[in-house]
């Protein structure tokens, strides 16, 4: 799969699982000129523990997808990459996993992403401020974010851009206070855990649903609510035909 084949939210959350050619063979002569074995013809760019040398990005010119997996990105690190950040003009697809970060001051290297996938963020005060760097977001995917406990998290401004919101593992999440400020929202996706610990997260109220008048695709699951409520806030949506809860189809009319 290349990264011109990712055409929705699902794509672009498996994406990494289905790339091939990627790495240098360990025992390469050039990997010690590469950032984690990457090799440089590569389209993703993985950032890993093992990486020892940022500078080493000047060797790779074809980056449209970077992944950051359990990797703090110091600004020591920061600085280095911002010298050379025309490498990721044409980076659309950006996988920060297993965040390390204390914010997201790093997307300045990203101004074109238009996907974005952080998961565990576990520091209370981490801050989305970040996000204002990326004029052109539309998906964004949070998985093990403590800190969600309604849709206040982001500013105004930054969910007014976003088309495509996934939310998973969000145990705190209770409540849906400033979701009507997603704007252009057409796919809302919230799984307060997963198959495999099947953990259930009461919701408060349901109250702004209605509001979401571009909103084309709604799955819900491991929440609980009263369904009647559901069914009257997703009602007035036209553009919502059909909904999805514990992966039941449901028509809204």
């Amino acid at each position: 799969m290349k990264t011109e084949d990712i055409k929705s939210t699902s794509d672009f959350i498996h994406f990494l699982s289905t790339v091939t050619d990627c790495f240098l063979p360990h025992d390469s002569e050039e990997k010690s000129n590469a950032i984690a074995r990457t090799a440089f013809h590569s389209e993703v760019l993985y950032i890993l523990p093992e990486t020892h040398d940022l500078r080493n990005i000047v060797n790779y010119s074809n980056i449209k997808f970077v992944t950051i997996n359990n990797y703090k990105l110091d600004q020591k690190g920061l600085k280095i990459l911002k010298e050379y950040k025309t490498v990721f003009e044409n980076v659309k697809f950006l996988n920060i996993w297993n965040c390390k970060q204390p914010d997201l001051e790093l997307l300045e290297l990203f101004p074109n992403v238009t996907h974005l996938l952080i998961s565990y963020i576990r520091k209370a005060d981490f801050s989305f401020k970040g996000l204002d760097y990326l004029h052109q977001l539309e998906t964004v995917v949070l998985s093990s974010v403590n800190k969600i406990t309604d849709f206040h998290f982001l500013t105004k401004t930054q969910k007014e851009k976003i088309k495509h919101l996934h939310l998973t593992y969000t145990a705190k999440l209770t409540k849906f206070d400033g979701i009507e400020d997603f704007k252009q929202l057409k796919t809302l996706t919230l799984f307060a855990s997963t198959m495999e610990s099947r953990k259930t997260v009461s919701l408060e109220s349901l109250d702004g649903l209605e509001k979401l008048s571009n909103l084309e695709h709604f799955e819900i699951d491991y929440f609980k609510y009263d369904a009647e409520e559901l069914k009257q806030k997703l009602k007035p949506l036209k553009k919502l035909k059909h909904y999805k809860v514990k992966n039941t189809v449901f028509e809204n009319n």
